[in-house]
């Protein structure tokens, strides 16, 4: 008797195990900002004439939100350089002003899932 309820035991839990997942399977996918990106994109030489902008980002709570803020400007064309801290909130971008603008570097951390505040000029 013993035995067999601990083989019901064993059975309800890996019963529950099993039918845990296939209860969300109707659910709408969550998108997930992804922290710990570690690579990081390279800088390009930056000319005399670059522009550089500051901008105040909120919504980064490691290295690894600076790390994938980094590597979304470093994407665009027309971005030479770009130092971002999760410490301080601030994403400090040197670009070609021929190329590109201080409201398409805002867009590419907006898309990247932070939120930016009215840049500086530096």
């Amino acid at each position: 008797m013993k035995m067999r309820i601990l083989s019901l035991m064993a059975l309800s839990l890996n019963l529950s195990l099993v039918a845990v997942p296939s209860a969300f399977a109707g659910e709408p996918a969550v998108a997930i900002r992804a922290c710990g990106d570690d690579h990081k994109e390279a800088g390009k030489p930056v000319p005399a004439d670059a522009l550089t902008v500051s901008l105040k980002v909120t919504g980064m709570t490691c290295g690894g939100c600076a790390d994938q803020i980094r590597n979304a400007l470093m994407k665009l064309d027309g971005v030479y350089d770009a130092v971002v801290s999760h410490e301080t909130g601030v994403a400090s971008v040197q670009f070609d002003g021929k190329k590109i603008d201080e409201a398409k570097v805002g867009e590419a951390i907006v898309k990247a899932g932070y939120k930016v505040e009215k840049p500086s000029k530096g």
